[in-house]
């Protein structure tokens, strides 16, 4: 077993929103996390995640 140490870093929301990007990029790729995948997979019992915003990495 290895441990490896997390690292914090931008996530690509705080990059964007560094870079003054953030409303065009939302603008051009509204969030839709449906349109990805398969309506009839749909039976997951958790929320899904927001990519933009994570953060950490290892």
């Amino acid at each position: 077993l290895l441990q490896v140490p997390l690292e914090k870093g931008q996530s690509a929301r705080e990059y964007l929103q560094e870079q003054g990007l953030w409303e065009q990029y939302r603008l051009k790729y509204p969030y839709n996390p449906m349109a990805k995948f398969d309506p009839s997979f749909a039976v997951a019992g958790e929320p899904m995640t927001n990519d933009a915003d994570l953060a950490y990495y290892g």
